[in-house]
């Protein structure tokens, strides 16, 4: 086997020794010649590096003009100021603004970039492969404004000054005169290859500073203007000029710096070497030519030698070659592309079996050819259970009836409102249900024939948190509403009594001219009766204000119920008398509860005064009687009464029922959102009936006495 290898070897190496051999001896004569021709070459490409290298620089400058002449730059204004810049020279890698920020105004700075739209941002540093939140300094240089920002957002956010590179370059720019300095070679957070970069600074200053004094310069920073390159992306197009080019940072001679190569290994060992400053660094430029420019300008005959002689050596060497393994490479190319089917195959078919949307294949005629796993678990169908079915199987009606003429229209016309977009539709389950989905259809051909493919997206999750949204809307209205209502009806009930005590202890405010005695009390029990009434406001106030704290302390005892309902009604029938009402307590039960007897009086006269209040003619009547281990006291009367749909939210804090017998009354609404927490604070429960003009019944239930006192 090894012999059939052997001719063809031989006719290649002694080809190829014939032709270096006649080769090399034809070029000698022409290498000065080459020289003297790439040295000028080399000189205008150099010359074109350095405009171009002073271009980018004027980019730079007009970003940092714009700051240097403006402090309040937006992040739009930016953007629409560079754009066109970058548009004229695409070899910038981005242009950014670099503010200085102190860590006392860290927090403030991260919660207003928040708030621009950018919900993650933080200021952060690079560690290892990975983005964290930079450790606390006392400054931080992050990256703000930049552009493009699609493919460099990796840097948004970065601390400059958290990498040695980076902030070596920013304190030298800041201390020294210099108006802009670059950076050594680093390699950029948004580097997706492999080629270094460099950081280009341009110092911005408060106006006023004096940049000459280095304190002044440190205090007066605002940050930089910051130009972001590729060094490959700004040199690499050197090539264009038949020359391949070196790069190495020599700003420190001893430790020079590669920092980029158009070539792994040059081709020629003509070199020319240039020195260029580029903003502060110096950097040597090894320029040696291209294979083309060295065949350009060698002698016709040793080219041709060498072309004919390595291509006839090799075309009779690889026919040779070709001719004895011929079968094995066909066999070999057989068997890689068969694997690769195979592999293109298992890899189609495992994206669609773990896709976590629903996809669908169906034919020009509506036929089910693939119904994948995330579709059997949206639908409740197997796929043996829809392949080969019409797809309108999955939809209920009246789209089910309407599918097959749509897919006729638009195989005829070519013309559909679904077709290659995407939009909200129903479907329907193998157990009949409907739910929503956000269908998007794409149509192919396969075999000279039309196939359609539907990614399905069960939307129903969304759909109920859309609902719930606008009832929290909803109700954060209502609540914005009945805020409003509280606060009017409570600016009336304070000023109400505050008129009152002012207007009349403004009749006293003249000794010589005093009222009468009797006059003079009257004026006190007006401000008496006012002042009791204030003093009432501001408590239910501040008993809602603690119940709600849970500071509002119980202190629970036997109370026995015949007794504080007496001295309730006691309280209460100088009231009723006014109005000519019977208050009475019906039978007397001897029954004893647990209960603080401060807020249970409280709960009483609450509604005692209401019942009164609210009723101008008949009777209020109170009774008590024993359920088990509750004990419910029932109040009722024969006022006005209340509206069904009203007696949903009449235990809610600042709800009023919005009629004219409360309005001319008064309150603040407070009284039975404070009864109803007082009650389930005694582990018991409230309730009303109420007819409009019939009267209204309340009942509330607390524990019996058992025997033993627990203070809470």
């Amino acid at each position: 086997m090894k012999n059939k290898y052997l001719f063809p070897v031989l006719i290649l190496c002694t080809g190829l020794f014939l032709s270096i051999w006649f080769h090399s001896s034809t070029t000698s004569q022409n290498n000065r010649f080459i020289q003297q021709e790439f040295r000028l070459l080399a000189e205008n490409r150099y010359l074109m590096i350095k405009e171009s290298l002073d271009h980018h620089w004027t980019v730079l400058h007009s970003a940092a003009l714009v700051f240097k002449t403006f402090e309040n730059i937006s992040r739009e204004q930016f953007s629409a100021f560079v754009k066109p810049l970058m548009h004229h020279y695409p070899n910038i890698q981005a242009l950014s603004w670099v503010p200085r920020i102190k860590d006392e105004d860290r927090e403030a700075y991260e919660t207003l970039i928040q708030k621009e739209g950018f919900s993650a941002f933080m200021i952060k540093e690079k560690h290892g492969k990975r983005m964290i939140r930079r450790e606390r300094s006392e400054e931080y240089f992050p990256v703000n404004y930049i552009e493009p920002f699609v493919g460099n957002e990796k840097a948004f956010g970065f601390d400059l000054a958290s990498n040695l590179t980076r902030r070596k370059a920013l304190i030298e720019v800041r201390d020294s005169p210099v108006e802009m300095l670059a950076s050594a070679r680093i390699t950029l957070v948004q580097e997706a290859g492999k080629q270094f970069g460099f950081l280009l600074f341009y110092p911005v200053f408060k106006k006023n500073t004096q940049l000459s004094n280095i304190d002044s310069r440190r205090k007066g920073l605002r940050g930089f203007a910051n130009g972001v390159f590729r060094i490959g992306d700004m040199l690499n197009e050197s090539k264009r000029g038949n020359t391949e080019l070196q790069a190495f940072d020599i700003t420190l001679p001893d430790k020079p710096e590669n920092l980029f190569s158009s070539t792994k290994s040059p081709v020629s060992k003509i070199v020319t070497k240039k020195t260029i400053n580029v903003a502060g660094r110096s950097w040597q430029l090894v320029f040696t030519p291209t294979d083309s420019f060295v065949k350009k300008h060698e002698r016709k005959l040793a080219f041709i030698g060498l072309i004919a002689g390595v291509t006839f050596s090799f075309l009779l060497s690889a026919f040779v070659y070709n001719l004895l393994n011929k079968k094995k490479q066909v066999e070999e190319k057989v068997q890689k592309r068969t694997q690769e089917l195979y592999e293109s195959e298992t890899q189609i078919r495992a994206i669609v079996n773990t896709a976590v949307n629903g996809i669908i294949n169906i034919s020009e005629n509506g036929k089910v050819l693939l119904f994948n796993p995330a579709a059997e678990t949206m639908f409740g169908y197997t796929a043996d259970e829809v392949i080969g079915q019409n797809i309108k199987m999955l939809m209920p009606e009246p789209y089910k009836s309407e599918h097959d003429g749509y897919l006729k229209k638009f195989i005829e016309k070519g013309k559909s409102s679904v077709i290659g977009t995407g939009r909200e539709v129903i479907g329907q389950r193998k157990d009949g249900s409907a739910f929503p989905l956000y269908l998007s259809i794409g149509d192919m051909q396969m075999n000279g024939k039309r196939q359609f493919v539907g990614m399905v997206i069960d939307i129903t999750k969304r759909k109920e948190a859309d609902l719930e949204l606008i009832k929290a809307k909803e109700k954060a209205e209502v609540a914005n509403r009945l805020k409003s209502e509280f606060l009017n009806t409570m600016s009336h009930e304070l000023r109400t009594p505050l008129t009152v005590i002012l207007g009349n202890i403004e009749e006293l405010l003249e000794i010589e001219e005093l009222p009468d005695p009797a006059e003079i009390v009257d004026i006190s029990q007006d401000v008496y009766k006012s002042g009791i009434h204030l003093l009432a406001l501001i408590n239910d106030l501040l008993d809602l204000s603690k119940i709600e704290a849970g500071k509002l302390d119980f202190l629970f005892e036997e109370v026995v119920v015949d007794e504080i309902i007496e001295e309730v009604i006691k309280t209460m029938k100088p009231l009723a008398k006014e109005k000519k009402l019977e208050l009475h307590y019906q039978g007397k039960q001897h029954l004893s509860v647990r209960a603080d007897p401060l807020r249970l009086k409280q709960v009483l006269l609450n509604l005692l005064s209401n019942a009164v209040k609210f009723t101008d003619q008949g009777s209020i009547a109170i009774s008590s009687v024993r359920d088990n281990t509750m004990i419910n006291i029932q109040i009722d009367d024969t006022g006005c009464g209340m509206k069904e749909e009203d007696l949903e939210f009449i235990f809610d804090p600042f709800r009023q029922i919005d009629n004219s017998m409360t309005r001319k009354i008064g309150g603040t609404g407070l009284g039975l959102a404070i009864s109803k927490k007082i009650i389930e604070k005694h582990n018991g429960s409230i309730t009303v009936k109420s007819q409009p003009d019939r009267g209204s019944s309340f009942l509330f239930s607390v524990p019996s006495y058992q025997g033993e006192i627990e203070h809470e």
